[in-house]
């Protein structure tokens, strides 16, 4: 049925075919252009409105070209313009550290304050583990106390 003008038979046949589900796109339209045309046939009022109320959804949208390609010209001038500022940024030294409120951007002079740093935590935990070790033989007498009086039997 490739000729879009259908007689009444035809429209007839072709929506016996809809109503089984059978049709094909171009048979739809052919159907909704024949109702859509042929208003003065009075027995497919149900078909009409059925075909009317689902117009708006048979047609299937068309991507607008124009405006992707905008978009994407858009985005790649976007992108591009980014990359040449990161480009052209200065860089900043990645390594530094501030002391008494003085910024110290020497690589060499900032790693020896850290390896400082390190060595008075590990000597704070001496000290810590030394300030301890009281509490360490008062668990170990706790311990010893509560064997006892776990192995008596009331």
């Amino acid at each position: 049925m490739r000729n879009n003008k259908i007689n009444i038979k035809q429209a007839k046949l072709l929506i016996d075919k809809y109503y089984k589900g059978l049709t094909s796109k171009s048979e739809e339209r052919q159907i909704a252009q024949f109702l859509e045309s042929h208003p003065e046939l009075k027995g497919l009022d149900a078909e009409r409105a059925m075909f009317a109320y689902f117009a708006p959804y048979q047609k299937t949208p068309k991507l607008n070209i124009n405006l992707y390609l905008k978009y994407s010209v858009a985005a790649s001038i976007l992108i591009f313009l980014s990359m040449m500022w990161l480009m052209q940024s200065p860089t900043e030294p990645t390594l530094y550290a501030y002391i008494d409120g003085q910024r110290i951007t020497d690589q060499a002079q900032v790693e020896a304050l850290i390896q400082r740093s390190i060595k008075h935590i590990s000597a704070d935990a001496d000290i810590m583990e030394q300030s301890l070790e009281p509490f360490k033989k008062e668990q170990d007498l706790i311990e010893e106390q509560l064997e006892v009086f776990s192995d008596l039997e009331l």
